[in-house]
């Protein structure tokens, strides 16, 4: 779903317009992704780039490593990072340990949204401008047709095919079921397909009790995955939520539901499975379309503490870096803007980082 991006759109002063340049003066920062660093997606929503930091590492960031589109994601396909350029550059960028762009494998009329590693030389891409999931081969540098989804489609002619996930017996992909022509309300509430993965046969088509999982699909742990619905854009977000999903039994569960997250979530972090943690963002009462404050939950079976709030749209991925600490992309334009580390034990913001455009999310080498 292309809202969260339109609103910063809308909202964003277009300022840190200057050509990157890559910053070579780092001497904490590894040099390479392997050695335990955070690469950081950072964007104008007109161009993004590639920052690497390293927590232990304070007062350094290695800005502008990389140039990409300004709807671009961060993944990776085994260790290595990959830029997913969306809309319609529609590419994907593979980088080396080195952070040198070694092959950029072009994906056409897919509109790539999210990615999973079938092996080591293959690769699954969700196209959400197509019905078709692509299957990608890095050794031959093409992509092909894999999965056709059509019979899923709405009255649009789209699936809205989102978020992947795959274990040793199942490939999983969420549908947002949107209307575009009708500002990407839901026609029906989200799905998620269950395929076998030898054979691609469906094994189970599962209804969710909410609207647009678009935040996130993850496991928890092998019989357990989480789901980030965000739910219909305006005032209420009684249809957002996180749902667990048993992969035993394929029973649902609505963990935490708009209201008791305030609002609807947009990232989700399950790290640590004694404190996921999740960012939820509550809407303006005086304009459905604008946010009135994002803020940090630590979730804690059923119950949900605010950790950190700032106003408006203004914070971005997270990511647990140890048990007690946490990475948040803030995107203000004040002093604070940058990736924070934040202890979330003392709630105290323990580094900043300031990146070369404002951050957005994170990965982190294993």
């Amino acid at each position: 779903m292309r809202i969260l991006t339109a609103l910063v759109l809308m909202s964003v002063q277009l300022s840190c317009t200057s050509e990157p340049d890559p910053d070579t003066r780092s001497t904490c920062v590894p040099a390479q992704f392997k050695d335990g660093a955070v690469l950081v997606l950072t964007t104008n929503y007109e161009t993004s780039s590639l920052d690497m930091i390293h927590p232990n590492c304070p007062d350094e960031v290695r800005q502008n490593l990389v140039v990409a589109s300004g709807d671009a994601v961060l993944r990776k396909w085994g260790n290595r990072p990959v830029v997913v350029n969306r809309g319609t550059e529609s590419n994907l960028m593979v980088l080396d340990e080195n952070l040198n762009v070694v092959s950029q494998i072009g994906l056409d009329s897919c509109g790539p949204h999210d990615i999973v590693e079938l092996d080591e030389d293959n690769l699954l891409v969700s196209c959400y401008e197509s019905t078709t999931i692509q299957k990608v081969s890095l050794s031959e540098e093409r992509s092909e047709p894999w999965l056709e989804l059509a019979d899923y489609s709405g009255s649009d002619g789209f699936p809205e095919m989102d978020a992947l996930a795959i274990d040793e017996n199942y490939l999983y992909v969420t549908l947002q079921n949107l209307d575009r022509r009708d500002n990407w309300t839901p026609e029906k509430t989200g799905t998620i397909l269950v395929f076998e993965r030898d054979d691609l046969v469906l094994h189970r088509e599962i209804t969710l009790p909410c609207n647009n999982p678009y935040t996130a699909l993850t496991f928890v742990d092998a019989t357990t995955m989480w789901v980030g619905c965000a739910g219909t854009w305006g005032g209420d977000y009684s249809d957002a939520g996180i749902i667990s999903l048993n992969l035993n039994d394929w029973s649902l569960t609505t963990l935490y539901d708009g209201e008791v997250l305030n609002g609807r979530p947009t990232s989700l972090d399950t790290g640590f499975s004694t404190q996921p943690l999740a960012v939820s963002a509550t809407p303006s009462p005086g304009n459905m379309w604008d946010v009135d404050t994002m803020q940090l939950l630590r979730l804690d079976n059923g119950d949900v503490d605010i950790l950190y709030t700032e106003s408006g749209f203004s914070l971005g991925g997270i990511k647990s870096w140890s048990d007690s600490k946490i990475l948040i992309a803030q995107r203000t334009y004040d002093s604070q803007s940058g990736v924070l580390l934040l202890n979330i034990d003392t709630l105290e913001v323990e580094n900043r980082w300031a990146t070369g455009l404002l951050p957005s999310h994170f990965i982190i080498s294993d």
